[in-house]
């Protein structure tokens, strides 16, 4: 892997962790499950179609048709639905628009 590809690995992970932290008050009790999400996104750039299955009690990361290890955990799918559709959503257009408010 070239040093430019492993810097954007590193930089996506880095991006989903602050975006969890960013908005949720806490990731307590779910620090694995972040740092496995964070491992499992960390090959995602622009061109690459990524899905996040919210199913039974976990998510699973397929990117470009690879499916990635499931990471298991309500409080976790939690965390990463608050990315989007918290109270502190970065997109609250977006999110406004998902939810049908406007």
């Amino acid at each position: 892997m070239s040093q430019s590809a492993k810097s954007n690995c590193l930089s996506v992970a880095r991006g989903w962790r602050d975006n969890l932290m960013s908005h949720n008050r806490s990731l307590s009790g779910i620090e694995r499950q972040c740092l496995q999400f964070g491992s499992a996104v960390q090959s995602v750039h622009a061109g690459l179609v990524t899905t996040y299955d919210f199913s039974g009690d976990s998510v699973v990361v397929t990117i470009d048709g690879t499916r990635k290890t499931p990471v298991q955990g309500r409080a976790f799918q939690q965390a990463l639905l608050n990315v989007w559709f918290g109270p502190r959503s970065a997109e609250t257009e977006l999110r406004d628009r998902l939810l049908g408010l406007r």
